[in-house]
């Protein structure tokens, strides 16, 4: 042999993949799918990225194409020997008790004695490699895919243990994988119990439940009519700058049916239309040969690509603006795969693209405010028009969406308490995200430690590795198996697999 990728405790050995395996075979391909009365067929989408079954997507094809050796049985691993490069080497081990099944030509389906060692032992130490990119490393690259050769595959190193070892071994890892999974299945239901939080959270502040009334704030009705006069002022403005006298025309202010209404409102609370109390500009579209990456002259936003959580992220700026939105404006995604997107500018001016339309308030409505109620509004837009194709928003579907203005001071401490909340959900997504990156070091480190045998202690009573090794050899000599025996590292190099769980190329 050669040198040893790590020194193994007394009765271990190194061996290959061929060494511990019985027999292997590739699956068969299929023009014909989910076939009335046909075989359940495995694809490469079958196993997923925690190297498991995943028969959310099981099709059937014809049974007549599946050949005995491609049945599946209880304890045979898949491997995936074909795919994009990074998912080449995913593994699963195949427990179904029901069936039949058979496999597709992307897997490969390794299978050990049944008196051998146990199957999961060979599933841990494939899973572990392919999280360490072993096979990665070593693909065949072609237009779209990737291969591992089953020589490769065959030759790859393993560990063994004494049988018996390798059997507390896999009980021990086996408990802590189920209870690190069952952890890291309740941690993946969180964010979508983060998602309604944040939507009750907003949804509750537009209802008044968010805040205490005060009874010495100005009550929003009042705040209302000053804005109503300022923008008929406004209008009579613009109507004389057009030489045009203001009492010749009707001045039409929309209002709210009562049947339109959605809830009742607090007291010192009222409702009105977002055109009566901020302004619409649309965005347009700026040639491409008039912008540029360079940070010169204005900034130029042109859709949600451009957006962040809360403010956008410019990465074009123009010398030529068309529509400039200012500080404090809102802006919306109309158009596109994006639509109903909102961020704000906090202090600077932008040139805006025609994907978007930006909101100004009225100078007695608080940005914020108005920012936090388009994010809820239009997403509960975007889910009652969930399953059909959303052209894109006009000016009229914005201006007319009917907002609940509370009393400008009321406005002001609304937003900090949404925000308080809001930046509590952020710090409980991180907690999330930590403790999942927890989860997965603790199996890492768990199946590191389980095949440097670390994790049980030894027993002097039980045969060497080379005992069962023997066996499995005498068994695939009585199957009139022709088998070829490789050199440990034939394929690989001493550096390729080390203990402390790295692999080169990583």
């Amino acid at each position: 042999m050669n040198e040893e990728p790590y020194r193994l405790p007394a009765g271990w050995t190194w061996a290959t993949v061929q060494d511990v395996v019985l027999d292997s075979k590739s699956g068969f391909d299929s023009s014909k799918k989910n076939v009335k009365g046909g075989i359940n067929h495995l694809r490469m989408n079958n196993i997923s990225e925690a190297c498991t079954l995943d028969l959310s997507s099981v099709i059937t094809v014809p049974k007549d194409l599946a050949r005995p050796a491609h049945i599946l049985k209880p304890g045979d691993v898949l491997f995936c020997h074909t795919n994009i490069a990074r998912l080449v080497g995913k593994t699963a081990l195949f427990d179904r008790a029901d069936g039949p099944y058979a496999f597709s030509n992307h897997l490969t389906r390794l299978r050990v004695p049944a008196d051998g060692p146990p199957p999961e032992w060979l599933w841990f130490w494939l899973a572990s490699l392919w999280r360490r990119r072993y096979f990665e490393t070593r693909c065949k690259q072609w237009e779209n895919q990737a291969t591992i050769k089953r020589g490769t595959l065959l030759s790859a190193w393993i560990p063994v243990a004494p049988l018996r070892e390798q059997w507390r071994i896999v009980a021990h890892v086996s408990k802590m994988i189920e209870r690190n999974r069952l952890a890291r299945d309740r941690l993946r239901r969180l964010p979508e119990i983060i998602r309604k939080f944040r939507q009750s959270v907003l949804a509750k502040a537009f209802r008044g439940e968010l805040t205490e009334r005060d009874p010495n704030n100005e009550p929003a009705e009042k705040l209302l009519e000053r804005i109503k006069q300022e923008r008929r002022k406004k209008w009579e403005e613009e109507i004389r700058a057009k030489g045009k006298d203001p009492s010749k025309h009707t001045y039409e202010e929309p209002r709210i049916p009562k049947e339109e209404e959605p809830c009742a409102l607090p007291s010192g609370w009222t409702r009105a239309r977002l055109g009566i109390i901020a302004d619409i500009l649309l965005g347009k579209h700026i040639m491409s040969k008039d912008y540029g990456t360079k940070p010169e002259g204005f900034p130029y936003v042109t859709g949600p690509a451009d957006f962040g959580p809360v403010y956008p992220v410019v990465t074009k700026w123009t010398h030529k603006p068309k529509i400039i939105a200012t500080p404090g404006c809102v802006l919306v995604t109309v158009k596109g795969s994006g639509v109903g997107k909102v961020n704000i500018l906090a202090n600077q001016k932008v040139a805006i693209g025609r994907q978007l339309m930006a909101l100004t308030p009225a100078d007695l409505m608080d940005p914020k405010y108005l920012f936090y109620f388009l994010t809820s509004a239009l997403r509960t837009m975007q889910e009652s028009a969930s399953g059909t194709t959303v052209p894109g928003l006009a000016k009229n579907d914005i201006s007319e969406i009917p907002i609940s203005i509370a009393p400008y001071g009321e406005q002001r401490r609304l937003v900090q308490k949404i925000e308080s909340l809001l930046e509590q959900a952020d710090h409980v997504e991180k907690a999330i995200d930590a403790a999942r990156k927890c989860a997965q070091s603790l199996e890492e480190a768990t199946l590191s430690r389980a095949f440097r045998g670390e994790l049980v202690p030894q027993d002097p009573n039980d045969e060497p590795a080379s005992v069962i090794l023997e066996k499995i050899r005498a068994q695939r000599g009585t199957m009139g198996r022709k088998t070829t025996r490789r050199k440990l590292g034939e394929f690989a190099s001493p550096a390729a697999i080390t203990p402390d769980c790295r692999c080169e190329g990583s």
